[in-house]
């Protein structure tokens, strides 16, 4: 990632006003009408405005400059005076069509050594509709850090008022260095237009954007700092994809605008540091990648999040962790038989998560961390023939209220694991797959049903390569439709049956197709699958298979319990009767 250029401060006090770096303001007034013009000058220009000291006074005056209309006034850049303009705003009034040109890399500094300036103001003067804030060196830095001296608590920061236009002519870096302090305060409701091919950088501010705000740049870093945007973000270049980086701290989107991030980063240079991206509203990005354990996402109830084109791949990678309580819809293009997106550790929460996703996709992929379905939530994947996807000993736990509506779901990958609460969490009998990965090293699938009534009811149990699938029964019935393996290929496996009893699995095979020691027969000489089960007590069944009339798999070395080596004795008994009085 780039990194932020942080410019050494200037210590600033009024005695600079007659050197020949600085231009001393010391006529602002607090009063507007009565503001005076500041000129264009080679230098810096320092604020040294009439403050007052006093604890209770500060930040409560705002001190007035003007620049004329249809004017253009050139000054290196601004700084505060470290004693007359102490604690006070400081605010530059732009009148219609005016200029402020900032000539220097050190475009606006806030004083870190003393506890100079409180905040910049930016605004229109009384009758203008417009006027601009032009960096015209490349590279402009607003350093707003400072150093506590018995003030830590007060603002510091900078403002831009609706109808200025802040233009720069390269990157424009916003920068705190004194976290160890409030963050500054970084208020946009004018808009911000950075140059085409450039980037904007805000370190340890906390960032504002109304809905009356727009913002352009190509690619935006947003590094441990508190951000709310509440108005336009696009690319400045025409038909370009806005990237933005987020690296530590909070971002909340609740702006208005249609498309907010073509491209969204969410990663640290610290594993231990956490990006949090909140949306609020609904949005479109073309991509969206958590790079960051330590990072998360956060959907709001009643809004939609849209991510990716069905012309890319993976366009939602998510390596944190997630809440979605509105809808996350997720388009991407065919992935081959691997995930086509990553849903991170994510706890969908009475929400709805959907990928369309092309023929052989893993859609909505548990890849490697736990995805939970609570309260009520959906996840669908919407093409008859993608996957719900669960690769790399990830997790989906589904609670008895939630849905998969899936036509298949697909282990892959070393496997994973699913764990259903009610037969009601399939809203269509989904087939499973289970892949083993090319290498031909094996991959195990775990399916729990955890409901003690109802028969689950799945599609065709598949298999590919060396791949297994270990079925924790519970006290629940369950049926497919069919065993095969995965279009006629290879595949070396078994399905492994715990808390097996009678009456209970249907695999939807006839006899031709079991042999008594538990080998099922596809018709394809290269797919070998065998069964495998264990009774309640965990004890190996031994015995011989077979497929009663009403399609239920029997095994004859299933010891009865209790209960029916009672019924069996008495069944024994009264045929024993009978035979006496027959004699």
């Amino acid at each position: 990632m780039k990194k932020i250029l942080l410019l050494i401060p200037l210590i600033s006090i009024c005695q600079f006003a007659f050197s020949e770096d600085y231009y001393r303001v010391s006529n602002a007034t607090d009063t507007e009408s009565s503001a005076p013009y500041i000129q264009s000058s080679p230098y810096r220009l320092l604020w040294c405005a009439n403050g007052t000291n006093g604890t209770l006074q500060r930040g409560l005056k705002d001190y007035y400059v003007k620049v004329a209309g249809n004017s253009t006034v050139s000054i290196l850049g601004i700084l505060p005076s470290g004693s007359g303009g102490q604690f006070n705003n400081m605010v530059t009034l732009l009148e219609d069509s005016s200029v402020l040109e900032l000539t220097s890399t050190n475009a606006i500094q806030l004083n870190s050594v003393s506890n100079a300036g409180l905040i910049y103001k930016f605004n229109l003067a009384e009758g203008a509709s417009s006027a601009t804030i032009k960096t015209t060196d490349a590279n402009a830095t607003f350093n707003l850090s400072y150093s506590g001296n018995g003030a830590d608590t007060i603002d510091r920061g900078i403002m831009l008022g609706q109808g200025v236009n802040l233009v720069t002519e390269s990157n424009l870096s916003i920068s705190n260095t004194a976290t160890q302090y409030p963050l500054a305060i970084l208020q946009l409701d004018g808009n911000v237009s950075v140059a085409a091919g450039s980037s904007l950088y805000v370190s340890g501010a906390n960032l504002t954007q109304s809905a009356s705000s727009t913002i352009k740049a190509d690619s935006i870093y947003i590094s441990n700092s508190d951000v709310n945007i509440g108005g336009a973000i696009s690319s400045q270049t025409s038909g370009g994809n806005l990237t933005v980086y987020l690296n530590g701290g909070e971002v909340n989107l609740s702006a208005q605008s249609a498309d907010v991030f073509a491209n969204a980063y969410l990663r640290s240079e610290e594993t231990d540091a956490s990006s949090q991206l909140n949306v609020k509203t609904s949005l479109t990005f073309n991509k969206l990648k958590i790079m960051n354990t330590a990072s998360s996402l956060t959907v709001d109830e009643g809004i939609t999040l849209t991510v990716g084109s069905t012309s890319s791949t993976v366009n939602f990678e998510n390596y944190g962790s997630g809440t979605i309580k509105g809808t996350l819809i997720i388009n991407s293009s065919d992935a081959q038989h691997n995930p086509s997106s990553k849903l991170g550790l994510l706890t969908v929460d009475g929400g709805t998560i959907i990928e369309n996703s092309a023929q052989g996709s893993y859609a909505l992929d548990a890849y490697n961390r736990t995805v939970k379905l609570i309260n009520g939530a959906t996840a669908k994947v919407t093409r008859s023939s993608g996957f719900l996807g669960i690769s790399e000993n990830g997790t989906y736990d589904v609670d008895a209220t939630s849905i998969i509506d899936a036509s298949n779901i697909a282990f892959s990958e070393r496997g994973g694991t699913l764990v259903l609460a009610s037969p009601d969490n399939l809203a269509q009998k989904s087939g499973i797959l289970v892949n083993g990965p090319s290498t031909m090293l094996l991959s195990t699938a775990q399916l729990y049903l955890t409901a003690d009534t109802g028969n689950y009811d799945f599609g065709k149990l598949m298999f590919l390569r060396n791949s297994n699938i270990e079925i924790y029964l519970g006290e629940a019935k369950l049926s497919f439709s069919g065993v095969e393996s995965y279009l006629g290929r290879e595949c070396d496996s078994e399905i492994i049956l715990y808390d097996f009893a009678p009456n209970m699995v249907s695999l939807g095979i006839d006899e031709s197709m079991l042999s008594a020691n538990g080998i099922i027969t596809t018709g394809i000489t290269s797919a070998n699958i065998k069964l495998t089960a264990y009774d309640v007590n965990g004890e190996l069944l031994t015995g011989d298979w077979s497929i009663t009339a009403d399609g239920y798999l029997a095994n004859s070395g299933l010891i009865p319990e209790p209960a029916e080596w009672a019924l069996l004795l008495g069944i024994s008994a009264l045929a024993l009767a009978a035979y006496r009085r027959r004699k």
